[in-house]
């Protein structure tokens, strides 16, 4: 997941999130739009966005299961390393209990081993094409990244 934290004054400020979701190796699905709610500070805008990256990554988890893929552990990648203390740190986790209740819900699954979040960092993130302007540079490494080939002549 990625975030380009209150970017845009458009939005009013709200951060723009985007995520990828990739099994097996291969891209499946990718998503990106502007968060519903102003975070006051970075870290608090990428924990906002693991709601959506934690249930999607538990969506799959569950559909693979039902499929008879067994059991994997999903891994919420993110480019934030503050981001992964608060979720797996409970004493941090308190300095964000202004953020709505739901958004707790990653610290939660992280904390019953129902998914796992690690870091990633920036170069490496898949998702960073869907948070902000793309250069030709960045569009041809996420290209490779996302596994996409030019088929045209």
């Amino acid at each position: 997941m990625d975030v380009n934290w209150a970017s845009d004054p458009n939005t009013n400020w709200k951060s723009t999130l985007g995520s990828v979701i990739k099994i097996f190796g291969s891209v499946v699905t990718w998503n990106s739009h502007v968060q519903k709610c102003v975070a006051s500070l970075a870290v608090e805008a990428k924990y906002i966005a693991g709601l959506g990256a934690t249930r999607e990554a538990l969506f799959h988890k569950h559909l693979l299961c039902s499929l008879g893929f067994g059991d994997h552990m999903p891994i919420v990648f993110t480019d934030n390393t503050r981001c992964i203390q608060v979720v797996n740190d409970p004493a941090l986790h308190s300095k964000l209990k202004h953020v709505d209740t739901k958004y707790h819900l990653i610290h939660d699954h992280v904390q019953e081993g129902d998914i796992s979040i690690r870091y990633n960092n920036t170069d490496s993130n898949i998702a960073d094409f869907l948070t902000k302007p793309v250069s030709k540079t960045l569009l041809a490494h996420t290209q490779k990244q996302l596994g996409m080939i030019n088929v045209g002549s």
